[in-house]
């Protein structure tokens, strides 16, 4: 994969289902998310009890 140096940001995309998926993985829950297919996607995951 080739960057522009000028780019400051490196990530990689995920959608809500992605999110959901791996908090469901590792035995938590997604309660809220915010900002989904934006620079800046916010996820809560909360334990399951």
């Amino acid at each position: 994969m080739q960057t522009d140096p000028d780019d400051t940001w490196l990530g990689i995309p995920f959608s809500e289902a992605d999110a959901r998926k791996m908090a469901g993985d590792c035995g938590f829950e997604l309660r809220y998310h915010h900002g989904a297919g934006e620079q800046c996607f916010w996820l809560w995951f909360f334990k399951k009890s």
